[in-house]
């Protein structure tokens, strides 16, 4: 792995955010924020704004029916709740990873956990898999709860031995990488 990453900051939302498809079309998705984008995929209602919100604009294709879907959710029940935002740079650019529970009115008794991987370029986020070095990160949010993660990151003297072995075992492995 050639590099490090640099400004690493970590943010728990609090209260968690809820990112609803807010927009009616792509002109008005300008991406400027982490959060906006999240709120762009929600609202993707074509191939071509699905293309926009991807880092070099190749998609993988979406089926009819997904996009039909948006067009007719009811918004405020499907929405992504994000919990956590890890920040960082990367090779001079700026990345982040936000940890998000979808909320889906098909699914109402769960939340379906996920982590988007995004990327600062051209003045405005877009959504990313460059990283595929750096999938480990995306996991670690995955599987932590948020505060925990934080308690591992900022060196919290009040985490657990588990959380303090596994900050050790993560920071001996990036430093063998880098």
């Amino acid at each position: 792995m050639i590099g490090s990453l640099s400004n690493v900051t970590y943010t728990i939302y609090n209260p968690a955010i809820e990112a609803k498809a807010i927009y009616s079309s792509q002109k008005e998705a300008l991406n400027l924020t982490e959060e906006s984008l999240v709120e762009s995929i929600m609202s993707t209602t074509n191939q071509n704004w699905v293309n926009y919100n991807q880092y070099g604009g190749d998609a993988r294709k979406k089926r009819p029916e997904f996009f039909e879907h948006i067009k007719s959710m009811n918004k405020d029940a499907n929405f992504s709740l994000l919990e956590a935002k890890l920040s960082f740079i990367f090779g001079g650019k700026k990345y982040a990873l936000i940890k998000y529970k979808l909320n889906s009115e098909k699914y109402p008794d769960r939340q379906i956990g996920g982590c988007y991987m995004l990327v600062y370029d051209n003045n405005r986020w877009y959504k990313t898999d460059e990283l595929k070095d750096y999938w480990n990160l995306l996991f670690i949010m995955l599987e932590f709860k948020a505060e925990a993660l934080k308690n591992i990151l900022t060196n919290n003297n009040s985490r657990s031995s588990y959380e303090k072995s596994f900050r050790d075992k993560i920071l001996i492995r990036n430093s063998e990488m880098v």
